[in-house]
C-alpha cells in the first residue's frame, strides 16, 4: 500500500508544481560563500513561494515544504529534525553564514522566527553540504537575510489568529538614510495551546477513547530583526541584528498525570552578523564576516524540583578569498575560526574552547557545463589533533554553456560527489557531571549521492504544439545518497542502571531516495500549480549482531499541494504523509502511518501601490488522531485566518 501511495503521489506531482509569484524580480549579491539558486542537491522557499501569504515559522515552513521530518511533543514545543535517517543534532543551521546549532545539546536553535519576503530559507544536502559546512552530516539549513539597496522600500503588517488560543503578530519596516538601507522587524506569537485529542492510553478499543483537554502545553515568543546596508566601493557592508525569547510548557505524556504548570523551558538569545566587502573582482575577491551570539537557557521541573540554567557565548569569523585563474580554473580558501564559553549548572567550571576550521577548494570549470570540485576541510578544537575531510564531486549543467552542441542538452542536469564529514561531540557529551567523556572522538561520515535532474526547458516532450513553454513547465529531480557513520556518540547506563556516561560506542548507515517534481499550467488568468517532495530512506544501527532501524526515523515521508490561482482568488490543497516510525529500538514498538489534509484560500486586494491579502487555513481537514512520539498526541481539526497589509514607498 505504501510502495502504490508512493509511486501515484510521484506521478501526480509531475502534472502540477509549485506556486510562484512572478511580480517580484530578485537580485543575486556577490557573495562567494552563499548557497547557489543553480544548485541541483538544494531545496528552497521563502516567502514568495508560501500560499496565500501565510505567517509562518521556519519551522511550519520546513515541515511542510521540505522532506524534513520533525519529532515533536506539541505544537510550539520542542522539536528535533530528522532528514535523511540522522537526526537533530547532525543537521546544521546556518543563518548568514554562521552555524546556530547549540553548544550544549548540538540541536539547531530555530528560535521561532517568521518566513516573510526579507529572507531566504532552504536545505543543502549530502556532499554539497559537507563542500560548504564540516558538521552536517545529513544536510544544513541556511536562513539568509535578503536586503538589497536598489529595491523599492516596503512595509507590512500581518496579523493571525486560529484556534486553540492563538495568535500571532508581526510588521516589519525598512527606510533610506541617504544612500544607507535599516529595516526593522518585530513578530511575537501566543498560544494557549489547549486542543481537544483521544486519549488512547485509556480503554479498550478507539471507540472507548476519552475526549480530553491538553494541560501545560502553553508557549508564547517575541523576536527582534534589524538590518543595515551601507553602500561601498568593493560591495555592500552589511550588519544584521536577532534577538528574541521563547517559552515553552511541556506537556506530560498520556501514561502520566496531567499537571498543569509542571515542567518548562525558556531561552533568550542576541545573534549579531556582519558581512564586510574587502576585495571585490571579476578574478579575485576577499570578503570577512563576524558573529557574536549570546544565549540563556532556562529548564524548570516544579514536580521533581529540578531546574537547570545554561549561559553561553560564541565569537567567530570566516574569511574566505578566491582566485579565477585562466582555462576556468578557480581556487577558493576560507578560514573559519569560533572560540565560545559555557556555564552550566551541570559542569563542574566553566568552559572555554577553540574550533579552527580551514576550507580548501578547487574547480575546473569547462564551457560553463562540466564542473569539477575537490576540496578538504581542515578541523581541529584547542589546537590539537587535525582531522582532514576530503571529497569531490562532478556535475554536468549544459543549460549554462554558450555552446550549441552542448545547449542541445540543458534539459539535462546531473551531480555525483563523494565526502568525508565529521561532527564534533556537544559540551554536554564532554563536560555534563555526571556523565560527561571529555575523551570523547567526533563522528566519522563517509557520504555519496548523485542527482539527476530533468526539466522542460529544451525537452522534446510538449503538452500540445499550441502550448508554450512559458504556459506548461515541468521539473523532476531524484537524489539516491548512501552514508555510513562510525564512532557515534551514545549515552549508556553502567552495569548498576544507575549511571549513564557517554562513549562512541555506535555505527549507522543511511541510505535511500529522496525525490523533488513540480509542473504548472497556466492559460489567460488562471494558473495550476503543485508540488510533491518525497523521501524513502533506511536508517540502521549497525552497533550490535542484529541489524534494526533507528528510533523514530519514517521510512516514508512526502508533502504535496495543488492550487488553483484565477485572478485575485487562490486555493489549493496539501497532503502529508508520515510512515511507519519505530518507537523501540529492539524495533518490537512503531507508531503507525500518519495522513494528514490541509485546504487554503486567499484573496488579494491591490490599492494602488499597497496590497491587502485574507487567507484562511483548515489543518487536519479529515480530524485525525496522530502522534510524532509515542503518547504525546497532536491537534485535531484546526483553523487559522491571516491578515496582512502591505504598501510601498
Amino acid at each position: 500500500m505504501r510502495v502504490v501511495l508512493f509511486i501515484s503521489f510521484l506521478m501526480f506531482a509531475s502534472l502540477i508544481s509549485a506556486q510562484q509569484h512572478n511580480d517580484t524580480v530578485w537580485l543575486k549579491p556577490v557573495d562567494i560563500s552563499a548557497p547557489s539558486d543553480d544548485s541541483l542537491f538544494m531545496i528552497s522557499v521563502s516567502g514568495k513561494l508560501i500560499p496565500a501569504d501565510e505567517n509562518l515559522t521556519v519551522e511550519n515552513v520546513l515541515s511542510r515544504y521540505t522532506p524534513v521530518f520533525f519529532k515533536t511533543y506539541s505544537p510550539g514545543g520542542v522539536a528535533t529534525i530528522s532528514h535523511r535517517g540522522f537526526g537533530a543534532s547532525q543537521t546544521l543551521l546556518v543563518w548568514n553564514g554562521f552555524v546556530l546549532n547549540q553548544l550544549t545539546l548540538g540541536q539547531p536553535a530555530l528560535g521561532g522566527m517568521q518566513v516573510n519576503d526579507n529572507i531566504r530559507l532552504g536545505i543543502v544536502s549530502g556532499t554539497q553540504a559537507a563542500s560548504d559546512f564540516a558538521g552536517g552530516l545529513s544536510s544544513y539549513i541556511y536562513i539568509d537575510d535578503v536586503f538589497y539597496r536598489d529595491s523599492s522600500l516596503e512595509r507590512s503588517l500581518i496579523f493571525s489568529g486560529g484556534s486553540f488560543g492563538t495568535g500571532s503578530a508581526s510588521f516589519f519596516s525598512d527606510y533610506r538614510i541617504k544612500k544607507s538601507r535599516v529595516s526593522f522587524e518585530l513578530s511575537g506569537i501566543n498560544s494557549a495551546n489547549n486542543y481537544r485529542f483521544h486519549n488512547n492510553a485509556e480503554g479498550a478499543a478507539s471507540d472507548e477513547w476519552p475526549l480530553q483537554n491538553r494541560v501545560a502545553a502553553s508557549y508564547y515568543g517575541m523576536t527582534v530583526k534589524s538590518n543595515l546596508l551601507i553602500p561601498m566601493k568593493k560591495g555592500d557592508f552589511r550588519l544584521s541584528l536577532w534577538a528574541g525569547s521563547q517559552f515553552n510548557e511541556t506537556p506530560a505524556q498520556l501514561l502520566s498525570p496531567q499537571l498543569p504548570d509542571n515542567e518548562s523551558q525558556e531561552n533568550r538569545f542576541v545573534r549579531v552578523s556582519g558581512f564586510v566587502p574587502l576585495i571585490s573582482a571579476a578574478d579575485a575577491g576577499l570578503q570577512f564576516r563576524f558573529f557574536f551570539s549570546a544565549d540563556t537557557f532556562l529548564y524548570c521541573n516544579k514536580q521533581l524540583s529540578i531546574s537547570d540554567g545554561t549561559a553561553t557565548q560564541s565569537l567567530a569569523t570566516r574569511l574566505n578569498a578566491y582566485l579565477r585563474a585562466g582555462a576556468g580554473h578557480e581556487f577558493n580558501m576560507e578560514y573559519y575560526p569560533e572560540v565560545y564559553r559555557v556555564v552550566s549548572e551541570n559542569f563542574q567550571k566553566p568552559v572555554v574552547n577553540t574550533d579552527q576550521r580551514l576550507n580548501l577548494k578547487y574547480c575546473l570549470n569547462r564551457y560553463d557545463a562540466i564542473k569539477l570540485n575537490v576540496w578538504t576541510h581542515i578541523i581541529t578544537r584547542n589546537f590539537n589533533k587535525l582531522f582532514p575531510l576530503p571529497g569531490l564531486s562532478l556535475s554536468f549543467m549544459p543549460g549554462n554553456s554558450s555552446k550549441a552542441n552542448l545547449k542541445k542538452w540543458k534539459w539535462l542536469n546531473v551531480y555525483a560527489g563523494l565526502a568525508r564529514n565529521m561532527r564534533m561531540p556537544t559540551m554536554n557529551d564532554l563536560y555534563w557531571a555526571p556523565g560527561g567523556n571529555p575523551d570523547l572522538k567526533p563522528e566519522d561520515a563517509w557520504m555519496a549521492d548523485m542527482t539527476l535532474d530533468i526539466r522542460n526547458d529544451g525537452f522534446s516532450f510538449r503538452l500540445h504544439k499550441r502550448v508554450s513553454a512559458e504556459q506548461f513547465s515541468w521539473n523532476i529531480k531524484a537524489s539516491p545518497f548512501y552514508s555510513r557513520t562510525k564512532e557515534l556518540i551514545r549515552w549508556t547506563p553502567d552495569s548498576s542502571g544507575s549511571q549513564w556516561h557517554a562513549s562512541n560506542v555506535a555505527e549507522s548507515r543511511q541510505y535511500g531516495v529522496e525525490g523533488v517534481a513540480s509542473c504548472s499550467y497556466a492559460w489567460q488568468k488562471n494558473k495550476i500549480t503543485g508540488s510533491m517532495n518525497a523521501t524513502r530512506v533506511f536508517a540502521q544501527d549497525l552497533t550490535s549482531d542484529k541489524i534494526s532501524t533507528l528510533m523514530y526515523v519514517p521510512d516514508i515521508t512526502m508533502n504535496s499541494s495543488v492550487s488553483l490561482e484565477h485572478g485575485i482568488w487562490s486555493g489549493g490543497y496539501e497532503f502529508h504523509y508520515t510512515g511507519k516510525r519505530f518507537s523501540s529500538s529492539d524495533n518490537d514498538r512503531y507508531m503507525p502511518e500518519i495522513f494528514l489534509h490541509d485546504v487554503f484560500f486567499s484573496v488579494v486586494k491591490k490599492i494602488r501601490t499597497n496590497q491587502l491579502t485574507l487567507s484562511v487555513r483548515l489543518n487536519n481537514l479529515m480530524n485525525a488522531d496522530y502522534q510524532y512520539i509515542a503518547w504525546y498526541p497532536m491537534p485535531r481539526r484546526n483553523l487559522y485566518v491571516t491578515l496582512k497589509w502591505k504598501w510601498n514607498e
